[in-house]
């Protein structure tokens, strides 16, 4: 599995063709925001199920960014790759997706900067390898692209210049409905 757009920068200005640094502060805000914002809109976490890590014994640090676990039952490296991508679930501080640098079989190192917590007694902590489709990576980078060049017109519906006008048809999720249709295939049904 590759590291894809929706955790590494360099790889989404890659996609929205963009070389200039003006932008990496507002790119590395946008892309936990825009996967948020795919996994409500769609209800899918694209967790896989098979791959994943459960137990009491998890703790989380932010000195090294590292997951470790102290039960030597799970065995990360069995689970994970170096390169995939994760969600944890049921921590205190650190429910999220994270991209992984380095996989042994006690702890993992995430690319991205996790909060110190201890594990607790009794409390379990549920880490998942996430399984993006391919075609998620076009339609997150749109959204960033999107977010980045429109940042200070969010609430621009229409615009008229003399004769011409042009109205953008933003829907409810803040995006032109071109870029967020294709996501529409991968929404799952919310039990109420």
């Amino acid at each position: 599995m590759s590291t894809y757009v929706l955790t590494n920068k360099v790889r989404l200005k890659t996609f929205i063709q963009e070389t200039s640094t003006s932008y990496d502060d507002l790119i590395d805000l946008m892309i936990p925001v825009v996967l948020d914002e795919i996994k409500e809109y769609t209800n899918n976490t694209f967790i896989q199920s098979t791959r994943y890590v459960y137990d009491t014994l998890i703790s989380f640090s932010t000195i090294s960014n590292t997951i470790s676990c102290n039960n030597t039952s799970w065995d990360f490296s069995s689970q994970l790759r170096a390169g995939d991508i994760i969600h944890v679930n049921y921590s205190k501080y650190n429910d999220n997706y994270y991209s992984l640098s380095t996989v042994a079989s006690s702890y993992i190192l995430t690319n991205e900067t996790l909060i110190t917590e201890s594990s607790e007694s009794g409390k379990m902590v549920l880490v998942t390898r996430v399984d993006f489709p391919k075609d998620l990576e076009i339609i997150a980078s749109n959204m960033i692209n999107y977010q980045v060049k429109n940042v200070n017109n969010k609430d621009v519906v229409s615009e008229s210049l003399g004769d011409h006008s042009v109205s953008f048809g933003n829907n409810q999720s803040g995006y032109p409905e071109a870029i967020i249709k294709p996501l529409r295939k991968y929404k799952k049904i919310k039990a109420i």
